[in-house]
């Protein structure tokens, strides 16, 4: 019996249930409160893993709830993941000039935990680049079957 089957059904499950995870942490995410914050400063930062450089746009931005001052540095939630190339990373930083007051979301149980914005592109790039990897795998082991 053939199981080539399996990860054709199991990953759009998976890709299923992470989405439906994602959206509703986002929608919770959306709903917290926002105060304006001031940028502190930015620059693109890349890191070498294994000869492939990942680029982002490091922010770093000031804000206060009630009394106590935060430091953040999250544009988006999924901001350590890095960009592929320095382009997107740069066009990050551009949208934010030093010394620009910026809108912060903060989490009111956890004040530290912040984003300047609400962003789902990370995300969907990762799972369609898994979705294909998965079909592509499932393709070839078909036809390497088919060939037997």
């Amino acid at each position: 019996m053939s199981w080539t089957w399996v990860p054709v059904v199991a990953f759009p499950l998976l890709c299923a249930f992470t989405v439906w995870q994602w959206l509703r942490m986002d929608a919770a995410r959306r709903s917290w409160p926002s105060v304006t914050g001031s940028e502190v400063q930015k620059a693109i930062r890349s890191d070498d893993e294994d000869g492939l450089y990942k680029y982002r746009a490091n922010i770093e931005y000031r804000y206060e709830v009630g009394q106590r001052t935060y430091l953040g540095h999250r544009v988006g939630w999924l901001d350590g993941e890095g960009w592929g190339s320095e382009r997107d990373a740069s066009a990050t930083a551009r949208r934010y000039r030093s010394g620009k007051v910026v809108r912060v979301h903060y989490d009111p149980q956890a004040p530290q935990r912040s984003v300047l914005e609400f962003s789902e592109r990370p995300l969907l790039r990762t799972l369609l680049v898994g979705s294909l990897s998965i079909l592509v795998l499932w393709v070839v082991l078909e036809f390497e079957m088919w060939r037997a």
